[in-house]
């Protein structure tokens, strides 16, 4: 088994999954579908339904499986997960290389650059 979980989900019609334009062999690629892709590189793994809220189910039904990826897929030692309309363009070796001394990174945001801003936008 490989030690990278790169993971993404696509639900409610809401985008077109694609397979990416690199695919790193150090890694094993899963999409959480709501209904049949035409890829060849994501593996399709059927999404739970966790809410029943119509107006946002795409979003709360893909968070589950972002905040819960160690437990649904213990076997790996890091998880890659991205938007579908993204994709990695880093080999993940060599991220966990150059931030080996850190739990957790994350993409620097477009907008906001402080956290409580962040949750001032979220609350509203």
């Amino acid at each position: 088994m490989k030690k990278f979980a790169i993971i993404t989900a696509n639900l409610n019609d809401k985008d077109i999954l694609s397979d990416p334009p690199i695919k790193y062999d150090c890694a094993d690629y899963f999409a959480f579908i709501d209904r049949k892709h035409d890829t060849k590189i994501w593996t399709p793994i059927p999404s739970p339904r966790f809410t029943i809220d119509d107006k946002f189910m795409g979003r709360r039904n893909a968070k589950l499986m972002k905040v819960l990826t160690n437990l649904i897929m213990p076997q790996y030692e890091y998880y890659i997960w991205h938007d579908c309309t993204n994709y990695v363009s880093k080999n993940p070796e060599e991220t966990i290389e150059q931030y080996k001394d850190f739990d957790m990174i994350v993409f620097s945001h477009p907008e906001r650059t402080c956290v409580y801003e962040e949750a001032e936008i979220i609350k509203k």
